[in-house]
């Protein structure tokens, strides 16, 4: 496996690669700047965590005590992407007796390691929350929705009721409130201080029927919109946009005060009628939503105008190949002369 470093137009610059037998790289690296030094992380499915410095030329091991990567043991595994705030690193996975385990460590000294039992493995990027003077991790897989209290270093709560369908896409966690969308398609959006009770939800039974776990109406990751936010003065009612299994197109939106969530104008849709999978994040920008499938197509559709909601159209499609799935998508704000310029990437 292989870390990338690429100029803004896509050009390689350097690289590093990954040690071989620590596993295969799980998840997207995380980075930060402290001080002038700017620093990447990246963990292993084999239980390994790196962190590395980017000097501009190249990409290598930090110095001690990081020139060695943290290991919890044999038989430990990341089963989660990293997280990180400004004193530690986290990271849901397996510790050495094979037990779904959240692990944190400083990401200072490598030490102060602690672990937290979860009752189910954890696969989906975990997210922060900081409501109050308390700050919390937030994870959620099939089942579970969780809540680790980094503050108080305390047993993570374990809430069962919402009871949601395999998550092994991104979270997002926003004003408290944590969106995840399942595999049987089902949006949940819940307060991060009481897990048990959803604010409001969305399902597509409409288009889809009843939907199982895996079937059609299957959502990874999701992309939470906050122009609502801001347009209405700080009612935290954002739209959040997703893909499914089978090429539809979502925004969605609380329905009023109410505990359902209703689908905009025009959605879902599917662009050219396309039904391959739409699994990878989209990105909305200024009223330009961008959705790549699995099929190689990127979409980019008019979702707003200037004066609010638009009738969704396609503007523009681009293929990169049959078989081609699109993996990720996102915007670099200042090339182009300030006009910003979108990185595709492919398997």
């Amino acid at each position: 496996d292989r870390i990338y470093v690429r100029t803004t137009n896509g050009d390689a610059s350097y690289h590093w690669d990954l040690p071989s037998g620590t596993g295969d790289i799980i998840g997207t690296p995380r980075w930060d700047t402290i001080g002038s030094v700017h620093y990447v992380y990246v963990s292993t499915t084999g239980g390994y965590v790196y962190k590395l410095v980017d000097s501009g030329t190249t990409l290598a091991l930090a110095s001690s005590p990081w020139n060695t990567p943290y290991f919890q043991g044999t038989n430990a595994t990341v089963t989660s992407p990293l997280l990180t705030d400004a004193n530690y690193i986290y990271w849901a996975g397996n510790n050495t007796s094979s037990s779904p385990t959240l692990f944190r460590v400083s990401n200072a000294s490598k030490g102060s390691a602690t672990t937290q039992s979860l009752t189910a493995t954890v696969n989906a990027a975990l997210a922060l929350d900081s409501p109050s003077s308390l700050a919390y991790v937030m994870a959620a897989t099939a089942g579970h929705f969780y809540r680790y209290d980094v503050t108080n270093n305390s047993a993570p709560t374990d809430s069962t009721t919402l009871n949601p369908a395999a998550i092994d896409g991104r979270i997002t966690v926003l004003y408290n409130r944590l969106y995840a969308v399942d595999n049987a398609g089902k949006l949940t959006v819940v307060p991060t201080t009481t897990l048990g009770t959803a604010t409001w939800t969305y399902q597509d039974t409409g288009t889809h029927g009843s939907c199982s776990s895996g079937n059609n109406c299957q959502a990874k990751n999701l992309y939470v919109n906050l122009d609502d936010y801001w347009a209405t003065g700080g009612t935290a009612k954002p739209r959040v946009v997703y893909g499914d299994k089978d090429g539809h197109v979502y925004i969605v939106r609380q329905n009023g005060s109410t505990t359902a969530g209703a689908v905009m104008t025009g959605y879902p849709m599917q662009p050219n009628s396309d039904t391959s999978p739409i699994l990878t994040s989209p990105l909305y920008q200024s009223g330009i939503l961008v959705v790549g499938n699995s099929n190689g197509k990127v979409y980019v559709i008019n979702a707003f105008t200037a004066t609010g909601p638009a009738t969704p159209s396609l503007l523009q499609t681009y293929d990169f190949g049959t078989g081609v799935a699109i993996t990720s998508i996102a915007r670099n704000r200042t090339v182009n002369s300030n006009a910003g310029a979108y990185m595709i990437a492919t398997s």
